[in-house]
This record gives C-alpha cells, sequence and structure tokens, in this order.
C-alpha cells in the first residue's frame, strides 16, 4: 500500500494506525510538496515510536519536500536504516538533503537505492552524492543506481569513492545505466577491487559494438583470497572470453558465490562452454545454492546442470533455467538428479518440451525428490497426446502430494495452451484425472483466457487460478 500524504494531520494519523502495526518493517510513501514543521515533528514521532517497528521507507516523489525525512534519519532515536527514492526529481535542496544526512556523524542510514530518478541542472549535482560514498562518516553498506543517466564526471566521482578506503560498501546494484564501453571496463576493475557481498550490474550497452572483455578483472576477484561476493547478478550480453573468465572464477577455491544470477539475452557462448559450467557447478568448492540462467540456452546447458546436480558436491537448492528453447534431453538430465541420493534441489523452473515431461513426471515415484515447488514454462500443445501427457504429469504430482508433507508446493503451468486446448486439458482433470485440491499444494494454469475463467467460476471447478501458500491440515 502507497501512503499519499497531504500537508495535515489526518493523514498522518492513518499513517500512524498502520505502521504501529506489528512486523510492518518498510512503508510505501508519496510526500507532499510542502511540509510544516508541526507536519515534520508528528511525522518524525511515528517512526521514532516503540510501537513502529518499520526499518525501510521507499518514497514516491516528483516535487516533494524531503524535510521531514532528514528529520526522521538525523533524529538519535531513529532506526529507519534504508531509503529508497523512486520515480522523482532530484533538485539542489533534494540532493543537499541526502549527503547532509550521508555526511552527518550521527545518522544510521545503510542503505540508499535512487531509482528512475532525473537529476536537472548540472552534473555537479550528482557527483555530490557519489562523492559522499567516501566521506568518513559515511555508514552505506548498499548502493543503488537504476535508471539514472551518468555523465562522464558522474562516472570519475564513482570510480575514485569505490577506490576510497573509507566507501564501506558490501552490496552495489548498477541498473539500466547507459555508459560507453572504456567507462563501463573502468567501474567494474574499480569494484573487483572492493569486497562486496553482493553485486548487481546491469548496464545499457550496444551489444553489437562489443569490443573488449568488461567483467575479466571481475571474474579474476572471485579468485582472491580476500574475495566476499556471495551474490552476484549480470544482466550483460557476455563474450566467450568472459564467460570463460567467469567460469574459471566460480571454480576457485577462493569462490564464495551462492546465488548467481546469468541474464543474457544473446547465450551462444554459454551453449559452447556446457562443459566449463559442468566443473564449475561440481567443484569440491562450490557454494551455489541458487542459480538463475536467463537466454536462448540450449539443451547442452541444461545437461551440464543435471549432470553437476548428480555429483556430491552439488550445493543446488534453488534452479531456475529460463529459455526460448524447451529442453528435451537436458530436462532427462535433470529427471535423473531429483532422483539422486545426493539431490538438494527444493525449486526448479524450467522451459520443457510437453515430450520430455515424462522424466519429470517419474522423478516423482523416487523417495529422494525433494521438490517443493515446480514451475513448468512449456512448448505449445497442438495435440491430443501432449494434454493428455499434461494430464498425467497432474496426476503423479497431486499422488505424491497425497503421500508427502509439502511446506508449500507449487506446480504452474504457462504459456503452454491456447485456448482451446486449455479448456480441453481441463476438463480431462476435473472428470477424475486429478483429485480436487486439498491444503497442501496450488496449481496454476496460465495463461488464462477471460471466458474460460467464467464458465469455471460459474461451474465451481476447483483448479483454475488457485494460487495459495500450502497449510497443514491441522
Amino acid at each position: 500500500m502507497v501512503f499519499r500524504l497531504r500537508n495535515n494531520l489526518e493523514d498522518l494519523a492513518s499513517l500512524k494506525a498502520v505502521v504501529h502495526q506489528r512486523n510492518v518493517r518498510e512503508v510505501e510513501l508519496v510526500l507532499p510538496p510542502e511540509t510544516t514543521r508541526d507536519f515534520d515533528d508528528v511525522f518524525v514521532h511515528i517512526f521514532v515510536d516503540q510501537l513502529c517497528d518499520v526499518q525501510a521507507l521507499r518514497l514516491y516523489w516528483y516535487s516533494a519536500n524531503l524535510s521531514p525525512v532528514v528529520k526522521l534519519l538525523l533524529h538519535p532515536e531513529n532506526r529507519v536504516a534504508a531509503v529508497a527514492l523512486h520515480n522523482g526529481v532530484l533538485t539542489g535542496n533534494d540532493i543537499e538533503a541526502i549527503t547532509s544526512v550521508i555526511k552527518h556523524p550521527n545518522n544510521n542510514l545503510e542503505r540508499l537505492n535512487i531509482e528512475n530518478a532525473t537529476v536537472p541542472g548540472a552534473d555537479s549535482e550528482m557527483a555530490r552524492i557519489l562523492g559522499s560514498l567516501k566521506h568518513p562518516n559515511n555508514r552505506l553498506k548498499e548502493f543503488g543506481l537504476q535508471s539514472v543517466r551518468l555523465s562522464r564526471e558522474n562516472i570519475d566521482t564513482l570510480i575514485e569513492a569505490m577506490e576510497s578506503s573509507e566507501c564501506k560498501l558490501e552490496q552495489l546494484t548498477l541498473v539500466g545505466i547507459p555508459m560507453s564501453e572504456p567507462y563501463l571496463k573502468a567501474v567494474v576493475s574499480a569494484i573487483a577491487s572492493k569486497r562486496l557481498v553482493f553485486l548487481h550490474l546491469a548496464f545499457c550497452l550496444d551489444d553489437s559494438k562489443r569490443t573488449i572483455p568488461i567483467l575479466d578483472e571481475l571474474a579474476k576477484a572471485l579468485e582472491r583470497p580476500d574475495n566476499n561476493v556471495e551474490k552476484l547478478i549480470v544482466e550483460l550480453p557476455l563474450n566467450f572470453e568472459e564467460v570463460r573468465a567467469l567460469l574459471a572464477g566460480l571454480r576457485s577455491p577462493h569462490n564464495r558465490v551462492a546465488h548467481l544470477e546469468l541474464i543474457d539475452q544473446r547465450g551462444v557462448y554459454w551453449n559452447t562452454l556446457h562443459d566449463d559450467l559442468f566443473l564449475a557447478l561440481s567443484s569440491p568448492s562450490t557454494r551455489m545454492r541458487l542459480l538463475k540462467l536467463h537466454g536462448p540456452f540450449n539443451d547442452d546447458i541444461a545437461g551440464a546442470v543435471g549432470r553437476a546436480l548428480q555429483t556430491p558436491s552439488s550445493q543446488l537448492e534453488e534452479l531456475h533455467i529460463l529459455s526460448s528453447f524447451h529442453f528435451t534431453d537436458g530436462t532427462t538430465e535433470i529427471a535423473r538428479a531429483l532422483q539422486s541420493p545426493t539431490n538438494r534441489l527444493r525449486i526448479l523452473s524450467l522451459s520443457v518440451a510437453f515430450g520430455a515431461l515424462t522424466p519429470i513426471r517419474m522423478s516423482f515415484r523416487s523417495p529422494f525428490n525433494r521438490l517443493q515447488e515446480l514451475n513448468l514454462t512449456c512448448s505449445p500443445a497442438p495435440s491430443m497426446a501432449n494434454l493428455l501427457e499434461g494430464s498425467a504429469m497432474l496426476k503423479t504430482v497431486r499422488r505424491s502430494l497425497l503421500t508427502k508433507f509439502y511446506a508449500n508446493f507449487d506446480l504452474s503451468f504457462s504459456k503452454a495452451y491456447s485456448s482451446r486446448w486449455s479448456l480441453v486439458l481441463y476438463v480431462l482433470m476435473s472428470v477424475g484425472t486429478v483429485p480436487r485440491l486439498g491444503q497442501k499444494s496450488s496449481f496454476r494454469l496460465l495463461p488464462m483466457n477471460n471466458f474460460i475463467l467464467l464458465v469455471t467460476e460459474t461451474l465451481g471447478w476447483p483448479l483454475f487460478s488457485l494460487r495459495a501458500d500450502s497449510r497443514s491440515s491441522d
């Protein structure tokens, strides 16, 4: 819920009633353009009250007054340590307010994210915020910029701040920032020198003009003994050298990456290095628990991940491979992994051809299948045979749910059916192929046609569009 505050105490009373509820940790606000001193004082009192558990603010504003937030952040009893500024125009006064908080000796601000903001006027304004990252009183551990335009001066300031010993950042997010290739390489090199725990990089880069590797320094940083990177998200079209260097870094005994997301819409070089991916995921030093691959990956990639899952050293508990290619042989390897005694996988998202559903379905007969959430993006189902296979898949999963207890099980089929075939499959399930839903699972069949949704709601059929957390029957 987003609170749109006007400059009156009645709106603050409504805000107080919500934020003083138990376990409310984050609040989204739209601040008024002008505020009175009484408004500011009441605003601060709401958040420093002992009944308030709020620790993060997300601010939506266009020409808002940040003075109540500044007073709150500098209050000695303030517990709000995270602020996100979203969809606004950062004026000179706004930037002065933000930098004054970061540089204040008593500030508790540890997380600052600026998203979809514009900075009118001189580029030096944005440089003031970036420069504050190296101030001695700076306590920021997390800093993020998303869809914010940076000038060359701003980039130089960011690099200088990252290289400073006063910079305390542990998490850095740079998303949707237009940048030339040489400057991007310089930024990544500066980042590689920091002992970051979390890094999210997604730059606006013209793939057709790629000439030099950018992530080579970052990949080498994963091999250093003082490396601390535990979570890495990269949304870039990578070339062959970058992919190979990154996979080599993941095999290093000093690698600490437990969460890896690679979104590469080119993906061709990953497909040629599937053996390197297998070695990285099956390395005795691997710590990978979550892997997400999004791009035109083929069966070789899915097969490499499946083989790695069958090794004793695999730590993977969550796997997402989302591709425009629907896997067949790769699905078989992943299904074998689900039946392995060393299998730890609990969440699986996969792009799969309907003809390859059988191995996944058969894996549910194994006592070692520990899946609690299964999301399948299937190829179109033009034939009755494919529809029957999908129905059999749901029947097998349902039987498994009757004999095992899952804290949460979610099975979804998406982008798989036209309206006509959705209705046919639904009828097949409704006439007895799949029992009525209990309280231990949820099924989703997407996308839904409005007409079919109306029919199923009218007849009271149970399976369409249901998505609920599982609960034990007692």
